[in-house]
């Protein structure tokens, strides 16, 4: 078995792996990356995705992406790891301990102080394979899925709008926001809207009463990759652009 970086002629194979690879046993969740697997890697401002071949057939890939995020009041540059899956035939035979030394080695070389993943609530065998790994369960996150089925009151005084993915003032000042976007959304055929952040948090419930949700749990493991850096208690915000 080697381990290599994949490359655009790759896509086919990718997707014909990734079909058959669907993540965790009691929330069965089974995703591929059509029409180009890699456009999900693109996203990021550096990635690499690898793969493990056996016999030049490829029985496993992983990948992960660079970006910067605050941590404790500072901006600094993380690691996300992502996309996981082995083919049946091949797994507990440590390939994916091996694809993560291998994105630990890209992620160090590019300045990561850490790097972070999301696995989905249910998914017990990512939740051990990454523990194993030396990740560290961080928090349980929340990602609502908002219904667009309906125009929202929304008021006429209300001219300007500015949207800080941070946080915010008011609850009721999101609550007009998310109103607005909802909107706007209907307007143009969106079926619906999400977005990530811990669970029992205060503008899940206020903020978000109006509207018809799909909540899907999860999970952050974050581990460090240079000493004395971690992330605090403070709230977590999550990009969508991670899923």
């Amino acid at each position: 078995m080697n381990i290599r970086e994949a490359t655009l002629e790759d896509d086919k194979e990718l997707q014909d792996l990734q079909a058959k690879c669907p993540q965790g046993k009691t929330l069965i969740v089974s995703l591929v990356n059509t029409p180009d697997f890699f456009a999900r890697a693109k996203a990021y401002e550096s990635y690499r995705v690898y793969v493990a071949c056996d016999d030049h057939r490829i029985i496993s890939s992983a990948a992960c992406g660079m970006r910067q995020a605050f941590i404790k009041g500072s901006l600094r540059r993380v690691g996300y790891e992502f996309q996981y899956f082995t083919s049946p035939d091949y797994r507990g035979k440590g390939i994916a301990k091996q694809l993560h030394k291998q994105i630990v080695d890209y992620l160090t070389q590019q300045g990561a102080v850490l790097s972070y993943l999301l696995v989905m609530e249910g998914n017990l065998p990512a939740m051990r394979l990454f523990a194993s790994l030396g990740f560290e369960h961080h928090c349980a996150l929340v990602m609502p899925g908002l219904a667009i089925y309906k125009e929202m009151k929304v008021a006429h005084e209300e001219k300007m709008w500015c949207l800080i993915p941070i946080g915010f003032k008011d609850p009721d000042h999101l609550t007009m926001l998310l109103r607005y976007l909802n909107n706007r959304a209907l307007a143009r055929g969106v079926e619906q809207i999400f977005c990530i952040g811990e669970r029992n948090h205060p503008f899940l419930t206020r903020c978000m009463k109006e509207f018809v949700r799909f909540d899907t749990n999860m999970h952050l493991y974050v581990k460090s990759l240079q000493q004395h850096v971690s992330l605090s208690d403070a709230p977590v915000y999550v990009n969508g652009i991670d899923l």
